[in-house]
């Protein structure tokens, strides 16, 4: 819900808002180190190779999404703080439809030169199609990752660093459970463990979503 930090004392309220980001950390990590251990035990050694010669590249675009919706919610934070609620929802607007334009471009850019990217990473023929598989479905799927951390940008620049943190659990939870699903009953392989990553961040926006909805009036579109 909605938390005024500019109310109480400030540094109870930073330590409080400030570990849930800190364990958040935590787990926004936790997708690609969870993806290594299933496909290692499931898949092989040639599976795990795969996803471990992805990951620096896997984290890298992580953080530069996760960067970006976080820069964007500081002029909302900001707004929401000097009670500007009129500003709040114009910044919301602006953050969603630069960040959508960056992460469609960016996802473009990726996808258009993977085989240069892994080239230049020396990633070994033998497991490159896994690989390459693997990250291109991550790439294609970055707009969910970028809807999710918008969100939770968002309802964090209103106080609440909690709510993302739940969301965030679950989901993390969730593409587990997809990911031995994908790869054990269907038999996708390492691309059913991407999908997984995508699939459980969908369903991370769909919770935020519907917490938007309930808990914050102010975001709610409205007629002009």
């Amino acid at each position: 819900m909605i938390n005024d930090l500019t109310k109480g004392a400030p540094l109870k309220l930073m330590l409080l808002f400030s570990i849930p980001l800190l364990i958040g950390n935590i787990f926004q990590q936790f997708y690609n180190i969870a993806d290594i251990i299933i496909v290692g035990r499931t898949l092989g050694m040639d599976a795990l190779a795969a996803v471990g010669a992805v990951s620096p590249l896997f984290f890298l675009i992580m953080f530069i999404v996760v960067g970006l919706t976080n820069g964007f919610s500081v002029i909302t934070g900001q707004k929401f703080g000097a009670k500007d609620y009129v500003g709040v929802r114009r910044s919301v607007t602006m953050s969603t439809i630069l960040s959508s334009v960056f992460t469609i471009v960016f996802s473009i850019v990726c996808a258009v030169f993977m085989n240069q990217i892994l080239f230049l990473m020396n990633v070994p023929q033998e497991i490159y199609k896994d690989a390459y598989y693997y990250i291109q479905i991550v790439v294609f799927g970055l707009i969910t990752v970028n809807f999710y951390n918008l969100l939770a940008s968002i309802i964090r620049a209103l106080g609440d660093s909690m709510t993302p943190l739940y969301c965030l659990i679950i989901a993390s939870i969730l593409n587990i459970f997809l990911a031995l699903l994908f790869i054990l009953k269907f038999n996708w392989g390492v691309p059913g463990s991407a999908v997984a990553v995508i699939l459980s961040q969908a369903i991370s926006i769909v919770l935020c979503l519907l917490y938007v909805k309930k808990y914050f009036p102010i975001l709610h579109l409205k007629k002009i």
